[in-house]
C-alpha cells in the first residue's frame, strides 16, 4: 500500500519530473537578504560590507567548493553567492529543484553556524545556453556588487554628517555608479581606497598546478574586472 501511494503521489511532486538540460551552463544564485537585516534591524554589524560578514560569506562559498567537485567557480558579492557548475551535472540529468534545495540548505547551515544567527539563502537557478551568457552573468554580478559598495559607502558618509538613515537611503537610491563616485568625491572619500573585495567581489576557484599536481583551491579577494574577469571565466567554460 505504502509503495503504491508513494508512486501515485510522486507524480504530483513539484518540479521533480524536470531535469537539467544537457549542454547548458548552470549557475545557482544564493541571495541572503537576512544578512542585511542583521545590520539594519539588529545592528550586529557595520553594514553589509563589515568584514565580519564578508569573511563568513567567502568561507561558506569555499566550503561548498571543497565539498562539491562539480562546482567550478564561486563569486561572492554583497550578501550573495553565485556558483558555476560543470557540465557533468547536466549530463547526469539532475533535478534543478533538488540541486537548488541541497545547495541552499547546505550554504544556509554553514553561514548560520559561522554567524551565530539564523540566515537562509534564497536560491535561484540560471540555465545559460552559451559561454558568453555565463561571462555576461558574472560581469553583471560584479557591476551590481560595485554599485552596491559605492552606495553603501555613500550612505555611511551621509550618516557621518548627521543625515538620518532613511534620507541617506533615498539619496543614493537609483543613482548610477558614476553619480555615486561623484558624490563620494564630494564627501572626500577616495574610491580607490575601498577594498577590492567590496567593489569587485571575491572569487573562489581551483587553480591548476603547472607541474601537473592536484589543483588547489584559491580564494581571490582581488578579482580582475571587465575583460580580465571574462578571460578568467573562460578556463572553466
Amino acid at each position: 500500500m505504502y509503495g503504491t501511494t508513494e508512486q501515485r503521489l510522486a507524480s504530483f511532486l513539484f518540479l521533480d519530473t524536470l531535469a537539467l538540460p544537457p549542454e547548458t551552463f548552470t549557475v545557482v544564485r544564493l541571495q541572503a537578504p537576512g544578512i542585511l537585516a542583521l545590520s539594519r534591524d539588529k545592528g550586529l554589524f557595520d553594514g553589509p560590507f563589515d568584514p565580519r560578514l564578508g569573511k563568513p560569506l567567502v568561507k561558506t562559498a569555499t566550503l561548498l567548493l571543497q565539498e562539491r567537485t562539480d562546482l567550478l567557480f564561486a563569486f561572492v558579492g554583497r550578501a550573495e553567492i553565485s556558483l558555476l557548475l560543470e557540465m557533468t551535472t547536466h549530463r547526469d540529468r539532475r533535478s534543478p529543484w533538488a540541486l537548488v534545495a541541497a545547495t541552499a540548505s547546505l550554504a544556509s547551515a554553514r553561514l548560520s553556524l559561522q554567524l551565530g544567527e539564523p540566515v537562509a539563502f534564497e536560491p535561484g537557478i540560471y540555465l545559460l545556453p552559451g559561454g558568453e551568457l555565463v561571462e555576461e552573468y558574472f560581469a553583471w554580478q560584479q557591476e551590481t556588487t560595485r554599485r552596491a559598495a559605492l552606495a553603501e559607502h555613500c550612505q555611511q558618509a551621509l550618516l557621518a554628517k548627521g543625515v538620518d538613515r532613511d534620507a541617506a537611503h533615498r539619496n543614493v537610491q537609483g543613482a548610477t555608479s558614476e553619480e555615486l563616485i561623484a558624490a563620494l568625491t564630494e564627501h572626500r572619500v577616495d574610491v580607490a581606497q575601498i577594498p577590492s573585495w567590496q567593489k569587485d567581489g571575491s572569487g573562489i576557484y581551483r587553480r591548476r598546478d603547472p607541474a601537473g599536481g592536484l589543483p588547489t583551491l584559491l580564494v581571490d579577494p582581488e578579482l580582475p574586472t571587465g575583460e580580465g574577469l571574462r578571460h578568467l571565466l573562460r578556463q572553466f567554460l
